[in-house]
């Protein structure tokens, strides 16, 4: 999270992602996002937020923001179904 930018990417990859920040409408990128963090999904599934984090962990999901993320649509669903189902 302090990394610069440039020191991250080419100049070819910020130049494609000066191009999707410039043409994604917000409200259509956000739409796919689901508003629950992995608190609230725990508190939903009734189970403990470390069982969820490391069921992260196991699947591969990348968190930016920890435990604070905001999850996709698509991993919500997938998630739950991991938490209701016990797969």
């Amino acid at each position: 999270m302090d990394s610069r930018l440039g020191d991250l990417l080419t100049g070819e990859q910020v130049y494609t992602l000066l191009q999707a920040i410039t043409s994604i409408d917000p409200m259509e990128a956000g739409y796919v996002y689901d508003t629950l963090s992995l608190q609230e999904l725990a508190e939903e599934a009734n189970v403990d937020l470390e069982h969820v984090y490391k069921l992260c962990q196991e699947e591969n999901i990348h968190l930016p923001f920890g435990k604070k993320t905001k999850l996709h649509s698509s991993i919500v669903e997938r998630l739950q179904s991991k938490l209701q189902y016990g797969e």
